[in-house]
Formats: C-alpha cells, structure tokens, sequence
C-alpha cells in the first residue's frame, strides 16, 4: 500500500450532491438540491451528462464537470472525484498530485531471493533521496537507511550478531543481519521516472521477509 501527502489545494470543492445515478429530475425537488446528471440524460437534464445540475427554484443551473473536482454523493455517503468522468474518491487520490513533494510506499523482500535487482515503482516522480525503515517479522533484525545512489548508509539492530547493539553500515542502505555469515543487504542503483531499483546481496542463507517502508523525496 502506498501513501502520498495531500495537497488539497489542487482540487475544487464543491457542495454536497445528493444522487449521480438519475437521468432526469426526480420530482419535489427544493431550492438547493444538486445532482450530477448521469448519462444519458433525459427532460430537462438532456446533453448534460456527467453536469451538476442544482434547482433553483424554478428550473435548474449545470455546473461542468473540471478535472479536480470533488463532490460528497449524499445517497451513496461517498466523495466523488471528476478526473475526466465521476468515480469514487480513493484515500491514493488525495495524495496524488503534481506538486507532491514526497511519497510514502513499503515493499518486500524474500530472503529466500537470490541477490539481484529489485524495482519499485508507482512513486509518481522521480525521487532524489530515500529513507528506508526496515525489519523482519518475528526478529529483532531492524533498522533506518539513507540513500540516494551515491551516499547509502543505514544503522541497524545487530542483535543477532551482538546482544543489545545497534552499529552502522557504510556500505548499504539497507542491511539485515540473521546470524554471523548470514545477512541480506540492499542499496539503491538506480532512480527512476517513478521509482527506484534496488540491488541486493547475499550472504549465506538467510531466512525471513524484510518488510521495507520508506519516503521518496523528490
């Protein structure tokens, strides 16, 4: 599951509808109620499609649809973006946006995998730095890396290794260490249009899933 951070500005807010799915007036409608027109609009509401159409009074005014609108369907108690037609309002929407400044995102990683490359896409932009936490179900192997391909560096639970001690790691952004002779290692390689790869390496046979959260500035 991945997270953007909301820049709500973006969008245009508009006052609550109380159906979508009508193709004509419902009859006794009051100043004030809004619909969005569904297609195949027929009546009064013919060629207005996908419109909010809103009473008043005596006949009804059309607002068209831009993209970044956002409505609250009061039938359905649902949001609904326009983004060329009406759908359901995703939490992902909010936050996926042209001047997101950052992303929150999480992926894994078998130890059973062998070391290659790993790509993780879907950030929408190009990031130029990462933070990663990271950590294996069960254990207590854990920890926090930097990276932006030239500077990768993490500080990691070493517990496995030696009780009660945290060390750093100069060399990967991402380090896990099961027991001595057997760690799994990660750092970034490459920055993506909408994304990042992540080369990894293996030592021995290390056992378990590294569960990877992360933010990717831009």
């Amino acid at each position: 599951m991945s997270y953007k951070t909301p820049a709500l500005h973006t969008f245009s807010w508009q006052q609550p509808v109380k159906d979508k799915d009508l193709t004509a007036p419902p009859g006794g409608e009051t100043k004030g109620d809004r619909y969005i027109v569904a297609s195949g609009g027929t009546d009064a509401w013919s060629g207005k499609d996908n419109q909010i159409a809103t009473y008043n009074g005596s006949g009804w005014d059309f607002t068209v649809p831009t993209e970044g609108m956002i409505t609250w369907v009061q039938d359905e108690d649902v949001y609904y973006k326009y983004i060329s037609a009406w759908s359901v309002l995703l939490a992902s929407d909010l936050m996926k946006v042209s001047d997101t400044r950052h992303f929150v995102g999480t992926f894994t990683r078998s130890m059973a995998e062998v070391a290659g490359t790993q790509e993780i896409t879907g950030v929408g932009f190009q990031p130029k730095n990462l933070l990663f936490l990271f950590n294996v179900a069960g254990n207590s192997a854990a920890g926090i890396g930097l990276d932006n391909t030239s500077i990768f560096r993490s500080i990691i639970n070493y517990h496995n290794i030696t009780s009660t001690v945290w060390t750093y790691v100069s060399w990967a952004s991402i380090s896990v260490y099961m027991s001595s002779g057997n760690n799994y290692q990660g750092k970034v390689t490459t920055l993506g249009a909408d994304g990042f790869t992540i080369t990894w390496a293996k030592e021995g046979s290390p056992t378990g899933t590294i569960t990877v959260n992360y933010i990717a500035f831009k």
